[in-house]
């Protein structure tokens, strides 16, 4: 498996280069009862495409579904699921379901609004709102685990779509803080960058300030109000969010992805890590949801 790395900032100022998605997992797989993980959280998006697979024992009856907040929600067959990052979940299958699942991330949104914003599961459409990308991408993945750069773009492209259509059912005000985060104010964008470059280091408010010419007051204020969260809470999130990502997609030792992003001790990445995620990082990544 490749070392996991941590990506460079994407922040811009140009409103067409607010999104990035950064494409961890792309498959399809068949499912059956072995689906049934419980209190399922991560720091990155997945997007969901079922079919309902021929079974001698229960043809009729195979269905999956993801259970939020102890409501079922199911994924009906042909139809395009999202599950937002931090969304904590089960899962639910019964019979046997022909599965495709994209893992991915959105480059430089916040936790916080993510959250804030994406508190639940969307089913975003039926397959046939994709025109011939959902089902090519079916095609072309089948099983394989080697990925072509066709069938990477092709699976970015079906993240892009889901995304534009959970995006047209927001309302106006989520959508312009949604926008905020994205592309934050010009006074704060030096200490988010600094962030990104440095997560492995220690960051403090006086040199983030410094960096954005800007009393430490100023410095909190600007972050809440554009981030919902002070400099503080957004370093740990992003801290975490890149330790889950490693954690799921690399081979590194939890002592080596806690040193790498910034914690002092196998100790304070574990407390922080299990506040943020629900399980220690060792349970985590024992963890293996598609």
């Amino acid at each position: 498996m490749a070392p996991y790395t941590l990506p460079q900032p994407t922040y811009r100022r140009s409103l067409q280069e607010a999104f990035h998605l950064r494409l961890f997992e792309a498959n399809r797989t068949i499912i059956d009862e072995s689906w049934n993980s419980r209190g399922v959280r991560s720091s990155f998006w997945r997007l969901y495409i079922n079919r309902a697979s021929a079974s001698a024992s229960r043809p009729r009856k195979a269905a999956a579904s993801i259970i939020v907040n102890r409501m079922p929600f199911p994924i009906p067959a042909d139809h395009v699921c999202l599950v937002p990052a931090w969304v904590a979940f089960d899962c639910h299958c019964v019979g046997l379901v022909d599965h495709l699942y994209l893992h991915f991330d959105v480059l430089g949104l916040a936790a916080q609004r993510v959250r804030q914003l994406f508190p639940e599961p969307l089913l975003v459409g039926h397959v046939d709102t994709f025109g011939t990308s959902a089902p090519r991408l079916g095609e072309l993945l089948g099983g394989k685990a080697n990925l072509s750069a066709t069938t990477i773009c092709l699976a970015k492209a079906v993240a892009f779509e889901a995304l534009s259509l959970a995006l047209a059912r927001m309302p106006e005000s989520n959508h312009t803080r949604l926008m905020a985060a994205l592309q934050p104010e010009a006074a704060i964008h030096a200490a988010i960058q600094h962030i990104a470059a440095h997560l492995s280091q220690p960051l403090h408010n006086p040199t983030l300030a410094r960096l954005c010419h800007l009393s430490e007051s100023q410095l909190v204020r600007q972050f809440r109000k554009v981030l919902g969260q002070t400099p503080a809470q957004y370093i740990l999130d992003r801290r975490v969010t890149h330790a889950a990502q490693a954690l799921t997609f690399s081979d590194e030792t939890i002592d080596q992805i806690a040193r790498r992003f910034g914690f002092c001790d196998r100790y304070y990445f574990t407390r922080a890590f299990a506040r943020r995620m629900g399980v220690p990082p060792a349970a985590y990544r024992k963890r293996e949801v598609v």
